[in-house]
């Protein structure tokens, strides 16, 4: 246990003493049981990885594509429904010419001059449920025999150099994508199906597309849209008009939130050595999930530390502080090191109780200060104009549920509190129309690949810790 301060207010015999020059009284007395005590101490934490952790919320981007990291080579590839275009119908005597698979992508991690091979296969096992819960280590198996290849051949890109590209409108920018023209059996084995009247008849019908790559270790795209389109045509008289019209037309079928989609990764030939190199030194939490950091509080010591040293008062945690130091943040220009080189931190780091994981993530829970605490990066500048970066948590909350549990219900607490760090995405909107206050929405498990080093409360020199301040009233 760290250095303890403890002192005794005596805010009430201030206030007396104030109050007496008005009241003309000058003999209050001020009782035991009116001080006010106030402690600060400090917390020694452990730290441990947990290797091998999977993600479950469904995305609304996607990996697609195999790279090298330096825990690794991942691979990621995709699994997903369309939406059923409920209550269309084609015109009648309508002929189909071609569908085609789009694929958008924003951006890419790794070589982008690399060739990368892609392939579609259409899903013939287990039916998605949109409800059910699915982690991004599910065997592709369930899903997906691999046995209806949906193109004749894989296509081959090179992600720096697209052929296929649209403007964005919004921005300007040019927006990547990859076209895939189906097998013509498909074509119209797809097209023959006219039941429309649902989702759940449309995925027993069709049950999504399986998106995999087959070659190619260096690139994983950053998809950021799926979609499918049907290109047929049609022929029709107008009434009291004895002129026959032509007409092409387009259906499109989305993977959107609307339908279930399955991220799936696989971490090939892992290579954790440097974890091994660096422990008690450097902890690691990475995404897409596999690599988180557990920290350990111990939960015991603290409260009857606290419970002890404020007797019969009733307990308040004022503060208590974890400030979790980011070391591989990259901002230099230096020709022998590209941003890329090694992934980056992630923005936005959630805190949560172990044992609240996977509930957190499969029920779509919002942050909250006595199970999930929310941080972004901060970036603060020394006396020594050094530049630190850190994500900081006030477990104040937390721990004087903690306190009220052991002191007012007498429940037995657990030698230590496991806590967990995890990446995430965050996404913010106004809760309705006419609001102008910007809240949290969705916390999700994140999508892209970072890479987060921090300082292990397990070394020696400088480690993670926790700083409480503390009152009995």
């Amino acid at each position: 246990m760290g250095k303890r301060n403890i002192l005794l207010w005596v805010v009430p015999l201030v206030l007396a003493m104030l109050t007496s020059c008005v009241r003309g009284s000058e003999d209050e007395i001020l009782n035991d049981d009116e001080t006010i005590l106030v402690g600060c101490d400090t917390f020694p934490l452990s730290s441990m990885l947990r290797e091998g952790e999977y993600i479950y919320s469904t995305p609304d981007s996607f990996l697609l594509g195999e790279c090298e990291t330096i825990f690794g080579t991942l691979h990621a590839d995709i699994l997903t429904q369309l939406v059923c275009p409920e209550g269309f119908a084609y015109p009648e005597g309508a002929e189909v010419d071609s569908v085609c698979v789009f694929l958008y992508y924003s951006s890419w991690h790794g070589d982008g001059h690399t060739p990368l091979s892609l392939n579609i296969y259409e899903m013939d096992g287990e039916v998605l449920d949109y409800n059910g819960i699915y982690s991004s280590g599910d065997s592709v198996a369930r899903f997906c025999s691999k046995q209806k290849c949906l193109v004749d051949k894989p296509r081959i890109i090179v992600a720096e150099s697209p052929t296929d590209s649209v403007i964005n409108s919004n921005t300007g920018a040019y927006l990547p994508f990859v076209t895939f023209r189906l097998t013509d059996e498909f074509r119209d084995r797809f097209f023959a199906i006219k039941d429309f009247s649902d989702q759940n008849r449309f995925n027993e019908l069709f049950k999504g597309l399986y998106i995999t790559s087959e070659f190619g270790g260096a690139t994983i795209l950053h998809v950021s849209e799926i979609s499918m389109a049907v290109y047929y045509h049609y022929t029709y008289q107008q009434l009291y008009d004895t002129t026959t019209y032509y007409e092409d037309d387009i259906k499109g079928f989305y993977a959107n939130t609307e339908v279930r989609q399955i991220n799936h990764y696989d971490l090939i030939n892992p290579q954790l050595d440097i974890l091994e190199l660096l422990e008690d030194e450097v902890d690691f939490v990475v995404s897409p999930g596999y690599i988180f950091t557990e920290l350990r509080i111990p939960l015991k010591s603290l409260t009857d530390s606290i419970l002890g040293e404020i007797g019969s008062k009733r307990a308040y945690i004022n503060q208590a502080l974890i400030e979790v130091e980011i070391l591989n943040v990259y901002e230099g220009d230096d020709d022998d090191m590209k941003r890329d080189d090694w992934p980056q931190p992630s923005n936005n780091m959630l805190l949560i109780k172990a044992d609240a994981l996977q509930r957190f993530f499969t029920s779509n829970e919002l942050p909250s200060d006595t199970c999930a605490l929310l941080q972004s990066m901060t970036v603060s500048i020394d006396t020594l104009e050094q530049t630190h970066y850190y994500y900081s948590y006030d477990l104040s909350s937390l721990l004087t549920q903690q306190l009220r549990d052991a002191s007012d219900r007498a429940v037995v607490l657990p030698d230590t509190l496991k806590m967990v760090l995890v990446p995430v995405d965050v996404t913010s909107g106004t809760l309705s129309s006419s609001s102008t206050t910007t809240t949290i929405t969705s916390v999700k498990h994140k999508q892209t690949i970072s890479a987060t080093a921090i300082r292990s409360a397990n070394i020696k020199n400088n480690p993670m810790r926790l700083e409480v301040v503390y009152s009995g009233f």
